[in-house]
C-alpha cells in the first residue's frame, strides 16, 4: 500500500505541476523611459462617423448609405511614436492620468469609456508633426524575450485580463480589434462583427498633424471616424455592412485583413 501510495503521490505531484498557471507577468520589460525635459499629457479621444458625432447604440449613416449602430469598439494600444519635423522621433510612454507607466504598457481604448475617452501619454516637450500608434498586442515586450501576446490571459492584469473582452481562448492570443453592431437591411436589423488580430495584423497607424506636447489637457485631439472602417484607401465600400452578399461576420481571411488596411490607411483614426 505504502508504495502504491508513492506512486499515486508522485503521480498527482507531476499532473499538478503541468495544470500550473504560468507565473503573472505585471510589467514589459524593455519599455524605454523618456528623457531630458519631459511633461505628461492627456489627448482626448472623440467618436464621429463622417461629419457627425457617434456613439455607441446611436444611429449612424455609413458613406455606402447603410444604415448602421455600434454596440462595440475597442482597439488596443501599445506604443505611441511622436514625428518631429526633421523626420526624428520621440518616444512616448503610455501612462495613466497621474503619470504612472500603464500596465505592460498596454491601453485598451473601448468606446464603452464615453466619458474617458483620451491617451495620457509621458513624451519630451516639443513641436510635433505627427504620431505614429502601434494598434494590437505584440507578441514580446521591448525586451524580445518576454511574451505579451499568446500568454495565459487568467494570469494578467487589466486591459490584458480575461474581462477585457479581447483574448481569443480557442486560438490563444489577443484581438487587437473588434467592431460590432447591427445594420439595417430592409428594415431587419442584421449583426455585424469584425475581429482583428493574429501576430502578422499588428498595426502601424500614422497620423499626421502639428500639435505640443506640455503638461495638461492637449489642445489637439485624436479622432476615430468610424464609417472609414467600411472604406477602402482607394474609396471602395469594403467590407459591405448591407446586401445580400455581404459577409458580416469576420474574424480571419481576406475581409480582416482588409479592415486592418482600412484602420492604417483610410483615415480612421485623424488628429485635429
Amino acid at each position: 500500500m505504502k508504495k502504491i501510495a508513492s506512486v499515486f503521490a508522485l503521480v498527482s505531484s507531476v499532473v499538478l505541476a503541468g495544470c500550473a498557471k504560468s507565473e503573472p507577468l505585471d510589467a514589459c520589460p524593455g519599455l524605454p523611459e523618456p528623457q531630458g525635459d519631459v511633461a505628461t499629457m492627456t489627448i482626448p479621444l472623440s467618436l464621429v462617423a463622417g461629419d457627425e458625432p457617434a456613439s455607441l447604440g446611436a444611429p449612424l449613416v455609413a458613406a455606402s448609405g447603410a444604415e448602421y449602430h455600434l454596440e462595440k469598439l475597442k482597439l488596443y494600444v501599445t506604443a505611441v511614436d511622436l514625428m518631429k519635423a526633421d523626420g526624428s522621433h520621440e518616444h512616448a510612454l503610455l501612462v495613466d492620468e497621474r503619470g504612472a507607466p500603464l500596465a505592460y504598457g498596454v491601453q485598451l481604448v473601448d468606446a464603452e469609456e464615453r466619458g474617458a475617452l483620451a491617451l495620457s501619454i509621458k513624451a519630451p516637450r516639443g513641436a510635433y508633426v505627427g504620431m505614429e500608434l502601434t494598434g494590437g498586442v505584440p507578441a514580446f515586450c521591448p525586451d524580445g524575450a518576454t511574451k505579451l501576446n499568446h500568454v495565459d490571459a487568467s494570469t494578467m492584469q487589466a486591459p490584458l485580463d480575461v474581462d477585457s473582452g479581447m483574448y481569443w481562448s480557442w486560438d490563444p492570443g489577443y484581438t487587437f480589434f473588434k467592431v460590432e453592431g447591427r445594420v439595417d437591411i430592409g428594415g431587419v436589423e442584421e449583426p455585424f462583427f469584425y475581429h482583428v488580430g493574429s501576430d502578422r495584423r499588428l498595426m502601424r497607424i500614422a497620423i499626421e498633424g502639428a500639435f505640443q506636447v506640455e503638461a495638461g489637457v492637449s489642445t489637439s485631439r485624436i479622432v476615430l471616424d468610424v464609417n472609414r472602417l467600411f472604406v477602402t484607401e482607394e474609396g471602395a465600400n469594403l467590407p459591405r455592412l448591407d446586401g445580400a452578399d455581404a459577409d458580416r461576420s469576420v474574424h480571419d481571411g481576406p475581409l480582416s485583413d482588409q479592415v486592418r488596411a482600412n484602420i492604417e490607411r483610410s483615415g480612421f483614426i485623424t488628429l485635429r
